[in-house]
């Protein structure tokens, strides 16, 4: 992992000769203009992925990540975790920008490496994500996914059980925001019902349910690493299947009794 290689400013990170303009923190008179990638990332969570990554050594070999905004993110795993393949998808209906394009082309010539994108693409549509799999990965296992995309509990769970399948034991499904429910700044800018808190719940109760799909849960303020278990999945996989919940029957109390000796009375 290269997290020392991250230089931060006030308004931007520098990596190499490539410059990340902090989203949140942007100034209209930005002094690259547009010859920079926009990150909507902050130190806190970038030091968050360096604690992780160096307690747990993982392969990065292939990389998949959902949601790219404009390319800014992909761009710095790249930098980060040197992978041989990175493919991107995002929702917006865009395309690559000249600096993320220039970049692209001087990493792959350079280092030999796989880098693609996909706008455009939903991470709900389990048919184009699983096409996407299948044609760019070349049936190699997927080591690390990141999602940063829609932070919705509905998109979330979709693109979970369509990816996960895919995953060899021991890779890692990383979910970006998960806690925005718990963010007074944020909670108002999201739908209400689509917090992807659930989803991580529902991830520790499968692993706690010796389920075999997921072996471990880790938790950070900004992310939650999901590590892929042993047991064999299909297409049709649904997380809430592999969770045990037990069912209980309510108790006939004595109140319950009364009222029903009563009405049997009155009847």
């Amino acid at each position: 992992m290269n997290f020392e290689k991250l230089n931060w400013e006030n308004d931007r990170v520098v990596i190499g000769d490539f410059t990340f303009s902090l989203g949140i923190s942007k100034p209209e008179n930005f002094d690259k203009g547009d010859e920079c990638f926009v990150l909507w990332k902050n130190k806190a969570i970038l030091d968050e992925y360096k604690t992780y990554f160096s307690i747990n050594h993982k392969q990065c070999n292939n990389v998949l990540e959902l949601g790219m905004w404009d390319g800014g993110s992909t761009a710095l795993w790249y930098e980060l975790l040197r992978p041989k393949r990175i493919v991107g998808i995002d929702n917006l209906d865009k395309k690559d920008t000249d600096y993320f394009t220039r970049w692209k082309h001087q990493r792959m010539e350079e280092d030999g490496s796989f880098i693609k994108t996909f706008w455009n693409t939903s991470q709900a549509n389990p048919q184009q994500v699983r096409d996407i799999i299948k044609n760019e990965f070349n049936s190699e296992s997927i080591d690390i996914v990141f999602d940063d995309a829609s932070h919705h509990y509905s998109s979330t769970i979709v693109s979970f059980e369509t990816i996960f399948p895919y995953l060899q034991p021991g890779a890692i499904y990383i979910i970006e925001d998960w806690a925005w429910l718990h963010w007074k700044n944020w909670v108002h800018k999201f739908p209400r019902g689509e917090d992807i808190s659930r989803l991580v719940y529902q991830m520790i109760q499968s692993a706690g349910s010796y389920s075999d799909i997921i072996s471990s849960v880790n938790v950070y303020p900004g992310f939650a690493v999901v590590e892929r278990g042993s047991k064999r999945l299909t297409d049709d996989f649904k997380l809430q299947d592999h969770i045990f919940l037990p069912t209980y029957t309510k108790k006939n109390t004595f109140k319950k009794r009364l009222k029903a000796a009563v009405k049997a009375m009155i009847e």
